[in-house]
C-alpha cells in the first residue's frame, strides 16, 4: 500500500485562491450595499405615494376653490 502524498499548492492555485477568497469578500460588501439602497429605494417610494397623495388632494382643493368662485 502506497501512502497518500499531499500537494501543496502551487503559486499560481494560491494566488487564484487568494483571488477567489477576495472576490468573495467583495461580492459580499457589493451584497451589502445594494441590500442597503433598495431599502432606501423603497423609502424614497414610500415618500413618493405620500407627496402624490398630498399634491392631488391640493390640487383637487384648488379646482374645487376655482369652480366655486365662477
Amino acid at each position: 500500500m502506497m501512502a497518500k502524498i499531499i500537494q501543496f499548492p502551487s503559486r499560481k492555485q494560491l494566488t487564484k485562491r487568494q483571488e477567489k477568497e477576495m472576490l468573495e469578500r467583495h461580492l459580499g460588501l457589493v451584497e451589502d450595499d445594494l441590500r442597503v439602497a433598495m431599502e432606501q429605494l423603497d423609502e424614497m417610494n414610500e415618500e413618493i405615494i405620500q407627496l402624490t397623495i398630498e399634491y392631488t388632494s391640493i390640487l383637487q382643493r384648488l379646482k374645487d376653490m376655482l369652480l366655486i368662485e365662477d
